[in-house]
């Protein structure tokens, strides 16, 4: 899993953010393949594929990224990492929204 990651990461910091979503969904992939609960590990790419998303300035798919996560951690009881990670999903949740009605066009 961690060279997928490295190689997600890799290609966002080279410009190539179509390739890194590609690795990030085959972690994805791969998680959802095993047995054992990985729903951090899950979330955490999750949120990283949402901060692709907003380099694309994709704000629609940034947020459905958030939300998923989000959504991921709250399943069940989560450990005080995971309780960490869904608060900071909720804050960039809320400076998304933020951001999207200062930029909304006024319609007349």
């Amino acid at each position: 899993m961690g060279t997928l990651e490295s190689l997600a990461l890799a290609c966002s910091l080279s410009d190539h953010e179509d390739h890194a979503l590609k690795y990030y969904n085959e972690c994805l992939e791969r998680l959802y393949e095993q047995d054992d609960d990985r729903r951090e590990q899950q979330a955490t790419i999750m949120y990283k594929m949402s901060k692709i998303h907003g380099n694309l300035d994709d704000r629609e798919s940034q947020e459905e990224k958030l939300h998923l996560a989000l959504k991921i951690l709250r399943v069940d009881t989560i450990s005080p990492e995971g309780e960490d990670l869904a608060h900071q999903l909720e804050q960039e949740i809320e400076q998304l929204r933020r951001e999207l009605d200062q930029h909304a066009p006024e319609w007349v």
